[in-house]
């Protein structure tokens, strides 16, 4: 890198055109199908988008309540566009 390099200031813009969200979630259901169901409304009403792919599996280590079983649920939204506006920086 040469001197004038270091030294001078160049004002860049940065333009974040994808965001790809992920969320773990553990959740208590009767069925996985019901734990999926509860993991897509969650993501929805809480991250404001539709996730791309949901995976649930059964939680061995985790305690159940009742007549509900533990699931971890993976929660991915890949197709969402970005969150940021463009920005400008100066380094």
């Amino acid at each position: 890198m040469s001197t004038q390099d270091q030294t001078d200031d160049e004002t860049v813009s940065v333009h974040e055109r994808k965001f790809n969200g992920t969320a773990t979630l553990n959740i208590n259901a009767t069925t996985k199908r019901r734990a999926k169901a509860a993991a897509r409304q969650y993501f929805r009403e809480t991250h404001g988008s539709d996730p791309s792919k949901i995976i649930a599996e059964e939680s061995d280590h985790l305690v159940a309540e009742g007549e509900k079983t533990q699931f971890t649920v993976m929660v991915a939204d890949h197709s969402s566009g970005s969150l940021c506006n463009s920005e400008e920086y100066t380094f």
